[in-house]
C-alpha cells in the first residue's frame, strides 16, 4: 500500500521553490533529490538572482563567482557533504590544516608593564598549539578549507547530475500566498512561477524572511525592523591569497597551519588553501555599520 501511495504522489510531485543557489540552497535541494522517497514526493527547483557562474567541469576555474572568499568547514559540517556522496569532490578542492596556532600580538598589557619590544623575536606570542585539532574519527578527517566558489560550483554539478532544476538571473520581487496553499513567486524580469512551498536560502537580506515577517507582523515599523540583520559589532575583511611565495619565509611551514592572533582590538585568522593560498580575515570592533560604498576602486594592484 505505501509503494502505491507513493507511484500515485509521484505523478503529481509538489514542487518546493528555494530562492539561492549559493550553498545551502543546493545542499537542500540534494537532501530531497538523494532522498529515495523524498525525491518521489518533491520537485525542488532552485533561483537566484546572480548571473550563471561557469558551468566548466573544472572548478578552479577564474571565471567562477569569487564571492565569499573561503569557508572553513568542520566535521559536522563535512558529514552531510559527504553522505551527498560529495567527499572525493570535497577533498579534492580542499586542504586539512596539520596544526593550529594560536598567537597574541606581543603588545603585552599596559597596565602590568608587560610591554614587549617590536623588534624583538617574541613581538608575536605564540599562545598555544594543537595538531589535529578538529579531527574526527568517524568520518576520518578533520577541518577542510577551501574557496566558497569551489564548494559551490560542485555541489551544483551535484545538482545538475541529479536533474535538479536550477534559474539564474531571477532576482525575486513579489511573494502571493494564494487560498488554494500554493505560492505565487514574481521575479524582476516580470516572469512568475507557481510552488508548493517557499524556501528562502539567500542570505542575511532574505527577501522571503522579509515577506514572512511582514504577513506575521503586518506593517508594525518595529516588527517591520526586524528583517535588518543586526549589527554584531564588528566589522569583518576577509580575501583569499593565492600562490603565497614559501621561498621567502624563514619558517615556510607555517602557512599549512590555521593561525589565530589575537589583536590589541580584533583578531587575525588565516588557513591554507589548495595550490599554495591562503583565505585569510580581518575582525575589528566598532559601534557602527560600515557605510556601503557607491564605487569601488578596482585600479589598483591585486594580491596573488
Amino acid at each position: 500500500m505505501d509503494n502505491l501511495v507513493i507511484k500515485l504522489q509521484a505523478q503529481n510531485r509538489l514542487t518546493i521553490g528555494i530562492i539561492g543557489a549559493a550553498v545551502a540552497g543546493p545542499v537542500f535541494a540534494l537532501q530531497i533529490l538523494s532522498h529515495p522517497i523524498l525525491s518521489k514526493l518533491y520537485k525542488p527547483i532552485v533561483y537566484d538572482a546572480a548571473p550563471c557562474p561557469d558551468q566548466s567541469e573544472n572548478p578552479t576555474s577564474e571565471t567562477l563567482q569569487t564571492a565569499g572568499a573561503a569557508v572553513a568547514i568542520s566535521p559536522n559540517g563535512l558529514f552531510p557533504l559527504y553522505e551527498l556522496g560529495l567527499r572525493y569532490a570535497v577533498e579534492e578542492n580542499s586542504c586539512e590544516p596539520p596544526k593550529l596556532r594560536i598567537w597574541r600580538s606581543g603588545y603585552g598589557d599596559p597596565g602590568s608593564g608587560d610591554i614587549k619590544d617590536a623588534n624583538a623575536e617574541n613581538f608575536h606570542l605564540l599562545y598555544s598549539g594543537a595538531k589535529n585539532a578538529y579531527w574526527n574519527k568517524d568520518i576520518r578527517t578533520g577541518m577542510r578549507t577551501m574557496e566558497r566558489r569551489h564548494l559551490q560550483s560542485l555541489l551544483l554539478a551535484r545538482l545538475r547530475e541529479l536533474g535538479g532544476e536550477i534559474n539564474w538571473g531571477m532576482r525575486l520581487t513579489h511573494i502571493k500566498e494564494l487560498d488554494n496553499n500554493k505560492i505565487d513567486i514574481t521575479f524582476q524580469s516580470g516572469q512568475s512561477r507557481r510552488v508548493d512551498l517557499l524556501v528562502g536560502a539567500d542570505g542575511g537580506w532574505s527577501t522571503v524572511r522579509k515577506h514572512v515577517i511582514k504577513a506575521r507582523f503586518g506593517d508594525n515599523p518595529a516588527a517591520t525592523n526586524r528583517w535588518i540583520p543586526e549589527f554584531m559589532g564588528a566589522t569583518g575583511f576577509y580575501g583569499v591569497t593565492r600562490k603565497l611565495d614559501l621561498n621567502k619565509r624563514a619558517d615556510a611551514d607555517a602557512p599549512a597551519d590555521t593561525h589565530g592572533i589575537w589583536l590589541d582590538r580584533g583578531n587575525l585568522s588565516s588557513s591554507p588553501l589548495p595550490n599554495g593560498g591562503v583565505r585569510w580575515d580581518l575582525i575589528l570592533p566598532g559601534d557602527l555599520p560600515p557605510i556601503k560604498s557607491a564605487t569601488i576602486d578596482n585600479t589598483g594592484p591585486k594580491t596573488g
